[in-house]
């Protein structure tokens, strides 16, 4: 029984850790895969040899060589984790022994169980842990150990190290032999603490992490909004220098009538080919009567065709909405801007066109975009990911979710034919 138990924990400690590492059988390649299931039978067989020829209490001595460093050498070579995070993880399982074999010393210490009722409750204890790691601790630790710094781990493994130790020390890995009721539990306080504590350090690291990364997510959208706001600004500027050129057109006549005067119609040329080029600068296009609207269109109709894309609308908005300048040109600056990349990237010039319509439909500002792409878009749930990864990039979507969720919105993004489309609907106070 006692061959069979420790058999039994070696395929718990092998399930637990792909399980940790990520590794399933089916993400191998068929040879890693032959390979991965030939290795651990030769250490389930040939740790069940071992303890034959050695006994069980020789066997204690040697498990660090016969079961824990070749599960680190071949987890080594078959998943994506090496060195101080792999270690982490052969200590973790160390830590997650702990309870089925409290529960099975537990009930042989105080109720004399045999050992044919030892195994059963040893494999009972085992799924119910299986379970316990693959539904609560599995997502936080492989989160852990995607987004932790491996440097960081030497210290995250004094833990499971003083659990190694004080295990090794109290039980000499005899799993199933009996102890004194006499001050058990008292004995068992350490490892509860260290299990306890294993637990917390996974989950409050998650936590930390991801409250770190929402307040930097919260920054960079704080950012993308005053710099909508000052490229907002910089629009009107514009737009009162067209006003004011326009004012001071007198001036220009008087200057061209000099000109004619002198009879030198190259100056002339010149002077209205400049004129018309500062004008065409300065003055925004109309849309439709929403002058901020005018002027986000206009400036990025010019990008486009820097990019030669051609930009399509159908806009038809009132001049006041409930949503305020700096978040429409959040929208739209973020929306245009992904947009006219994408199709600036296609070949075929009469699929480069980014197609915008915005109206008002029963008390709902509607927005949508369309455009041609190429190679493929990866999406993270319903969200299109990134593939610039400079720091600033991906936040524009994270920017169109916020304020649209903020107004209790909803949103929708959709690639289908190589044709992306984003369509928006936040209702109008």
């Amino acid at each position: 029984m006692s061959m069979i138990t420790s058999m039994m924990l070696i395929i718990y400690g092998i399930i637990i850790m792909s399980m940790l590492l990520d590794l399933h059988p089916n993400k191998l390649p068929p040879g890693k895969r032959g390979a991965a299931i030939l290795y651990t039978f030769v250490i389930v067989a040939g740790n069940g040899l071992a303890m034959k020829l050695l006994g069980q209490p020789l066997y204690g001595k040697y498990y660090l060589f016969l079961v824990q460093i070749p599960l680190y050498t071949g987890f080594a070579i078959f998943s994506c984790y090496k060195g101080v995070k792999l270690f982490f993880v052969l200590l973790s399982i160390i830590v997650l022994a702990a309870p089925p074999i409290m529960c099975v010393t537990a009930l042989r210490t105080f109720c004399q169980i045999d050992m044919a009722t030892s195994l059963v409750v040893f494999f009972i204890c085992y799924v119910l842990m299986i379970a316990f790691v693959y539904k609560i601790l599995k997502p936080d630790f492989n989160y852990m150990l995607e987004n932790c710094e491996s440097r960081h781990f030497w210290l995250f493994c004094l833990i499971p190290i003083l659990d190694y130790v004080y295990s090794f020390v109290r039980t000499g890995y005899n799993f199933v032999q009996h102890f004194s009721p006499e001050g058990y539990w008292i004995r068992q306080i350490p490892t509860m603490i260290v299990f306890a504590s294993y637990i917390l350090l996974v989950r409050v690291f998650r936590s930390t992490r991801e409250n770190q990364q929402l307040q930097n997510e919260t920054n960079m959208m704080q950012m993308q909004m005053e710099a909508a706001r000052l490229r907002l600004n910089e629009l009107k500027n514009a737009q009162e220098q067209a006003v004011i050129y326009r004012h001071d057109m007198r001036h220009h006549l008087s200057l061209l009538a000099g000109f004619v005067a002198e009879g030198d119609m190259q100056k002339i040329k010149n002077y209205l080919a400049g004129a018309e080029i500062d004008m065409d600068a300065v003055t925004p296009t109309h849309y439709c009567d929403n002058e901020t609207i005018n002027l986000i269109l206009s400036f990025f109709d010019k990008q486009a065709k820097k990019e030669g894309v051609k930009l399509c609308t159908e806009v038809r908005l009132p001049n006041e909405l409930s949503i305020s300048d700096t978040e429409l040109c959040t929208l739209l600056s973020n929306a245009l801007e992904n947009a006219i990349t994408a199709a600036a990237q296609v070949e075929d010039e009469t699929l480069r066109k980014v197609y915008i319509r915005a109206l008002i439909h029963d008390g709902k500002l509607l927005i949508s975009t369309e455009n041609a792409y190429i190679g493929t878009i990866e999406m993270d749930g319903e969200l299109p990911i990134s593939k610039n990864t400079e720091a600033g990039h991906g936040f524009g979507v994270k920017s169109i979710v916020a304020i649209t969720e903020h107004h209790h919105g909803l949103y929708s993004f959709e690639k289908e034919n190589g044709v992306f489309a984003l369509h928006l609907m936040l209702p109008l106070s």
